[in-house]
């Protein structure tokens, strides 16, 4: 989970840990900053995200993004 906080640093969001929910859907983060966040994982594991993987239920908690990089990294392996 470090390494899920660490991407939400680099994109200037410190103020979000992995105590929340519902990033989305409750407004904590928005549509620029989802794509910043994209951004920062696709540079630090040099991969590509397929569009498929940009979604709520991807980018819904700290765990959920955890497991959207898992898997991403698996099927680009």
């Amino acid at each position: 989970m470090k390494t899920v906080k660490y991407f939400f640093e680099k994109i200037g969001r410190n103020d979000i840990n992995e105590t929340m929910d519902n990033l989305i859907e409750d407004g904590i983060i928005d549509s620029i900053e989802i794509m910043n966040l994209i951004q920062e994982i696709e540079t630090y594991y040099e991969i590509f995200i397929d569009f498929d993987y940009i979604s709520p239920e991807h980018l819904r908690n700290f765990q959920t993004i955890k497991n959207m990089i898992e898997e991403v990294l698996k099927n680009n392996s």
